[in-house]
């Protein structure tokens, strides 16, 4: 696999090579210098066709979504992945079993980001408008003095 870029350089022919791949893909997230490079990684990484595998890199990328360590092109390209290999595992499973089941927390799992996103978005819009209206009100304070 491309460190640079996460293409897969040889086929994949067995669960192994499979496995091998993700864990490999997954040190060169852990190793990349930047959020672009982690994002690159992410869009271009294999995605595995055996579904223990499958689950298993479902988990990893899920782990990506986190606001305190991640922000900008990493989430959304592991959110952009996470989908892929939800959609995956659900043409794989018959409708129950630990296929459905892993897709059904993954895509819980985006939405609880989601969630707190927009919380956290909130959270700073706030404290923006407590900070302007406490500059205003201070401006106004030292007006008066000078008057």
């Amino acid at each position: 696999m491309c460190r640079y870029c996460g293409t897969v350089r040889a086929p994949l022919e067995s669960t192994s090579d499979e496995a091998e791949a993700i864990a490999e893909l997954h040190r060169a997230i852990a190793e990349a210098d930047s959020d672009s490079v982690r994002a690159r990684i992410l869009k271009h990484g294999p995605i595995p066709t055996d579904q223990d595998v499958l689950i298993d890199s479902g988990i990893r990328t899920a782990q990506l979504l986190d606001p305190e360590r991640y922000t900008d092109d990493t989430p959304a390209a592991a959110i952009a992945r996470i989908q892929a290999i939800s959609m995956k595992l659900r043409l794989l499973s018959d409708g129950s079993g630990s296929a459905k089941r892993a897709a059904d927390e993954l895509e819980q799992r985006i939405e609880r980001y989601r969630h707190d996103a927009k919380r956290e978005s909130r959270a700073g819009v706030r404290a923006v408008i407590i900070l302007v209206l406490l500059a205003i009100a201070i401006a106004f304070g030292v007006k008066q003095l000078f008057q």
